[in-house]
């Protein structure tokens, strides 16, 4: 999905990953995979531009939305 975005022109791609926290996880047994499925989300957002480089947080830091 992220990558039809960049093709139609977008600069900016969020990630889908609004769902992945530990209370709404949790509702499905899945709270201990939050960290490994917010990882995945970022990485598939910064891959779909293809050449456009982006830096991931470092997987011992944790990550921070603003």
């Amino acid at each position: 999905m992220a990558r039809a975005y960049v093709d139609a022109g977008s600069q900016i791609i969020l990630t889908n990953t609004f769902g992945a926290n530990r209370i709404r996880m949790g509702d499905h047994g899945l709270a201990g995979q939050v960290a490994e499925v917010n990882r995945r989300g970022v990485q598939i957002s910064v891959a779909a531009p293809g050449t456009v480089r982006a830096s991931l947080p470092r997987s011992d830091r944790p990550v921070r939305c603003s």
